[in-house]
């Protein structure tokens, strides 16, 4: 399975998409799957790759976050 999350400080944006962090899936899922990482942007990162605009990027999103990023993990269900 991929879950793609968003991880940021959620205090600093309470609402949607919400804050998922590494941690809190790993917590979930690490009795029942092997997780794996497979890739992550942070804002600039995001900006360089996709060619957003750090407008258009954070049109969902506040610009003021202490910290941002986006992860796509793969999860494989253990045998």
């Amino acid at each position: 399975m991929l879950l793609s999350i968003f991880d940021y400080e959620h205090a600093e944006h309470p609402g949607l998409p919400y804050a998922v962090t590494e941690a809190e899936v790993t917590t979930l899922y690490k009795q029942h799957f092997n997780i794996q990482l497979l890739q992550e942007w942070d804002t600039k990162k995001m900006v360089d790759t996709f060619h957003f605009t750090e407008e258009s990027l954070f049109n969902s999103f506040p610009t003021n976050l202490s910290r941002f990023s986006w992860k796509i993990l793969l999860l494989v269900k253990q045998s």
